[in-house]
């Protein structure tokens, strides 16, 4: 804390975060996935209205640290770890996060929402989409 209603609140988080798609192409059912582990780090300004709410505010630099593709086409199917040192993927990332925490006696309950500013891909010359991850946090606690 700084005083009574202003503290910093910073984070260190393991997330996973992606995207799936399906369709059919020419009468043939395919679908694809991605699934990418993240080293975030939010630092969080709050404001603390009253002694049970607190507002959070703040970036968040995130860190690629795997990605794991599933595609299908018809009966095939291919899963890999991506291996970046060939890809054009942008591995450092920052956000933008607001959320609440409320506290009950010794209970804190939390909800976050946050979006990257940032494209993954940096063109968009390849096949691979161009997205931005954006996500939900709820999480509970107890005060010891």
């Amino acid at each position: 804390p700084f005083g009574k209603y202003i503290g910093f609140q910073p984070e260190a988080l393991i997330s996973q975060k992606g995207y799936e798609g399906s369709g059919t192409l020419l009468g043939v059912p395919y679908s694809s996935s991605r699934t990418t582990t993240y080293l975030d780090f939010p630092l969080q300004i709050q404001f603390k209205p009253s002694e049970f709410i607190t507002l959070i505010a703040g970036p968040q630099y995130s860190y690629l640290l795997n990605q794991n593709d599933k595609n299908s086409f018809g009966n095939n199917s291919i899963e890999q770890n991506q291996e970046f040192d060939q890809e054009d993927i942008r591995k450092n990332t920052l956000g933008f996060l607001v959320g609440v925490d409320i506290m009950l006696s010794r209970v804190v309950l939390s909800a976050k929402a946050a979006w990257d500013l940032q494209n993954i891909k940096l063109n968009g010359a390849t096949s691979t989409p161009q997205y931005k991850n954006r996500w939900l946090q709820f999480t509970v606690g107890f005060v010891i």
